[in-house]
């Protein structure tokens, strides 16, 4: 025991861990998109229900809009929570961003 072992501590950006303004942003957008979408108006378009603005006849842009939604919130969500781990969050924020950014 005589050996003096010197514990370095890595340093990391801290921008994703003192700034979750994002990943709010991402989480407060898309759940108020979620239940702007429960009030809309829907069309039957075939065997599936469209909003009738937004997406008339295009229901597979619809669920594109939907699957990105999910995701940009799963990742938004995930970011909160692993703010301790530097590397998740960091990657977890991108997630959502790039989700965020297909469903516009």
């Amino acid at each position: 025991m005589s050996e003096q072992r010197r514990i370095t501590k890595t340093k990391f950006s801290t921008t994703s861990i003192t700034h979750p303004k994002l990943s709010v942003s991402i989480l407060f957008l898309t759940t108020a998109t979620a239940a702007v979408l429960q009030l809309i108006p829907y069309d039957q378009s075939g065997p599936y229900r469209v909003p009738k603005r937004l997406f008339k006849a295009h229901p597979s842009v619809f669920h594109a809009f939907l699957v990105s939604g999910m995701f940009a919130f799963s990742g938004a969500l995930s970011a909160l929570f692993l703010q301790s781990k530097p590397n998740m969050n960091r990657a977890c924020s991108f997630y959502s961003s790039v989700s965020v950014a297909s469903a516009v």
